[in-house]
């Protein structure tokens, strides 16, 4: 039990006797009355209640009215029930009970209260009790958000506040622990919380460097308390890459000769974030023209950037065009890509030309056949010198020739013919 003394006002009836009355006062108890608690100290959960009990020392002469209050101390922690007891001549040797409370509160301090108990009259001397929140926060990391996407060549931020108020200061570390290396901290890798600042929100910055690949990589930012109470936390950042995938070839387009093989060579413009399997097709076009290999190709993160070889064949046929065709490289995800495939056609024309008679005569047919093989040359049939351009397929002019009288041309000059047929 804790009690505590007041000494009752003694009054001297006659000086004289003061001497007398010290001796007789050391032999004879001294009745004091006083404020007994079952303790002088109380832990109060917060959120909850704790309780301590009160009685007098002794008994009073009349009714004692008692008030039980805080008066100093965190304001979370009140006097629930209790805050106004009575004594009598018949209950003051009874405890009585007071409850106190501590509210919710957003710090993690384990704050005190003192509770005082007065008797209303002042007679009896107050008692205090100290009342201890037992705080149920625990202070933690708060951030803004839990992921960050950070676009290559960029930045992008998050923020870093406390969950509660600390009991001192806090050093913070921010830290990339893993992933890319590409992201990386631009500012804010060390923060500073105080018992004023710990609710404000703190900038972290983070960077993607530019990279040759087009994978969207990812890395996680630790945050961590320099003194390790408080958890570590993370944020995982992602990296929003600007490089688009497409397909490389060492050629736009080439010829194949009719009854051979050709060939071209396909890569991927930048890594891949995971295999990429590629199909080589015929599009549209000459269906003498196809895909004799290469078909099917496969590339990984590994081998991205290595040339595969697809082969052409043209099989043999029994016209005399230069076919074309159009080689699709299709996979998902990635823009398709053609080829423009042209058949070297190796067959022989032949060409029908029917001359204008200066007699009027009916025309006459000279029918003569052209190895194609080459652009323009001159051709001697019938006794005629012939010019041929390959490429658009035409006999252009008889250069000279002897005709006979139904047929009027000038030595050395060029007519040009009036009909030709490719058959």
């Amino acid at each position: 039990m804790f009690s505590f003394v007041h000494f009752q006002p003694i009054r001297w009836i006659r000086p004289m006797l003061a001497f007398a009355f010290f001796i007789v006062l050391m032999n004879v108890p001294i009745f004091a009355q006083t404020f007994v608690t079952d303790a002088d100290a109380v832990t109060v959960p917060e959120g909850g209640t704790a309780t301590f009990q009160v009685k007098l020392s002794t008994q009073p002469s009349s009714n004692v009215n008692v008030t039980v209050s805080r008066v100093s101390g965190d304001s979370d922690i009140t006097v629930k029930s209790g805050s106004s007891l009575k004594f009598t001549k018949g209950t003051w040797d009874n405890f009585q009970e007071v409850t106190l409370e501590a509210a919710e509160d957003g710090d993690t301090t384990h704050s005190l209260a003192t509770i005082r108990i007065s008797d209303d009259a002042s007679v009896i001397p107050f008692a205090d009790v100290t009342a201890t929140e037992q705080d149920n926060d625990t202070i933690t990391f708060v951030t803004n958000t839990d992921t960050v996407t950070v676009s290559e060549g960029g930045t992008a931020d998050f923020k870093v506040k406390l969950s509660g108020e600390p009991s001192s200061d806090v050093n913070v570390t921010v830290s990339h622990v893993s992933g890319d290396s590409d992201i990386s901290i631009q500012s804010g890798p060390s923060l500073p919380f105080t018992t004023t600042t710990w609710d404000t929100y703190q900038i972290v910055t983070l960077q993607a460097v530019e990279d040759s690949d087009a994978i969207h990589s990812q890395a996680t930012i630790r945050i961590s308390d320099d003194a390790s109470v408080i958890p570590s936390m993370d944020v995982f950042a992602t990296e929003q890459d600007n490089d688009t995938l497409t397909f490389v070839t060492d050629t736009d387009a080439l010829i194949v000769p009719e009854g051979g093989t050709a060939t071209f060579q396909v890569k991927l413009s930048a890594q891949p974030s995971s295999n990429v399997d590629v199909t080589v097709s015929q599009l549209s076009g000459d269906t003498d023209i196809t895909v004799k290999s290469g078909s099917s190709l496969n590339f990984t993160t590994g081998n991205w950037n290595n040339f595969k070889t697809v082969k052409l064949e043209a099989v043999e046929d029994d016209d005399v065009i230069d076919g074309e065709a159009s080689i699709q490289i299709r996979a998902a995800g990635i823009e398709d890509k053609d080829i423009t495939a042209v058949e070297q056609d190796n067959d022989i024309a032949d060409i029908s030309l029917k001359l204008n008679p200066h007699t009027g005569t009916t025309g006459n047919i000279i029918k003569i056949s052209i190895d194609i093989s080459n652009n323009t040359q001159e051709i001697d049939a019938f006794g005629l010198d012939f010019i041929y351009d390959y490429d658009l397929f035409t006999l252009k002019s008889i250069k000279k020739g002897s005709l006979t009288s139904d047929w009027s041309i000038i030595e050395g000059e060029e007519v040009t013919p009036e009909t030709i047929t490719i058959g």
